[in-house]
């Protein structure tokens, strides 16, 4: 098929996926753009991917075109046939993705990557299905039946109790108690939610972990225990020990995803490394799954740009800390 408006187009049809692959990178690097030529990508329950159909033809739906997009680290739109002809090819266009938003630029400082307008203000996670329905699910699982408070470290501008709002039995935002070490992200949060508590406190200053007080039913720390400031494990056993009660579940997020462009991609990226690297992630993740077994919590680990390490435990089970 010819190419359309110089832009690089190979029929996908017949071509193997190793191939199409290799194909995308090249265009890719070369014109930062390409197009392939495909059958609809239509969902079929009675079909596996790959599979061949009886023309030779191999299965190929949305998730799968949207994989490869992913893996040659590209940004894909489809383009359905003019013609309302459920055989016409529809076109699948790849731009090539060119840099990381500056959410993830560590030379931006940190006041302006927390201030209004920037972009952790800018981002909502509750609005995307990738972030919003494993946290959903964690809840589900960690959430003792009867819940007074929660406790949200690095809460930054409140997203999550928007989350918690939409749990079964509601949590109100009255029942949480947020902590930030950003002033400008609690005064948000607060303007928000006015019905919560919400304190400036860094967490990686001992004296600061004191101005958190009573105990708690729910735990949530998402994407904060791995700051290269904290000693993540220290600040979990802390709260655990001196701030939950006996029945309270717990939520700790590791990111496992970065922004590129307005999209979310998966996989964790080391600093001053270009790929994907899950080392740190898993290393955090074994590390406070461990501990919490250690105190009497059963674990799960989910999630998918964000993996979740969510525990609960039977209210007359004691933790080993709290016991000495």
């Amino acid at each position: 098929m010819p190419e359309s408006h110089d832009v690089p187009r190979r029929d996908a049809r017949e071509i193997e996926m190793v191939e199409l692959a290799a194909w995308l990178r090249a265009a890719l690097a070369e014109w930062g753009r390409a197009e392939l030529v495909v059958d609809a990508p239509e969902f079929r329950a009675d079909r596996l991917p790959g599979e061949r159909d009886a023309t030779g033809r191999r299965y190929r739906n949305l998730r799968m075109w949207l994989d490869l997009a992913d893996g040659v680290h590209a940004h894909l739109q489809l383009r359905p046939p003019e013609a309302r002809d459920e055989h016409e090819p529809w076109i699948l266009a790849f731009t090539k993705r060119t840099g990381e938003l500056e959410v993830h630029d560590p030379n931006l400082p940190a006041a302006e990557r927390y201030a209004e307008g920037g972009p952790f203000a800018r981002l909502y996670k509750p609005d995307h299905p990738g972030f919003l329905l494993p946290l959903l699910d964690a809840l589900g699982f960690a959430a003792p039946t009867s819940i007074e408070r929660v406790l949200i470290l690095g809460c930054h501008d409140g997203d999550e109790l928007d989350v918690l709002a939409q749990h079964k039995p509601q949590i109100p935002a009255s029942a949480v108690t947020g902590v930030d070490r950003d002033h400008a992200a609690v005064e948000r949060a607060l303007s928000r939610f006015p019905e919560a508590t919400f304190l400036q406190a860094d967490l990686g200053e001992v004296d600061q972990l004191r101005r958190v007080e009573g105990r708690f039913d729910l735990l949530l720390a998402i994407n904060v225990l791995q700051s290269p400031s904290l000693n993540g494990p220290a600040v979990l056993a802390h709260f655990v020990r001196e701030h939950l009660q006996p029945s309270a579940g717990v939520i700790v997020g590791v990111p496992a995803s970065r922004f590129v462009e307005g999209d979310v991609t998966w996989g964790a990226r080391t600093r001053n490394f270009r790929e994907t690297d899950l080392s740190l992630a898993v290393r955090d993740l074994a590390g406070h799954r461990r501990y919490l077994h250690q105190q009497g919590f059963r674990t799960r680990i989910t999630g998918r740009y964000d993996l979740l390490v969510t525990a609960r435990r039977s209210s007359g089970t004691a933790s080993a800390d709290s016991s000495r």
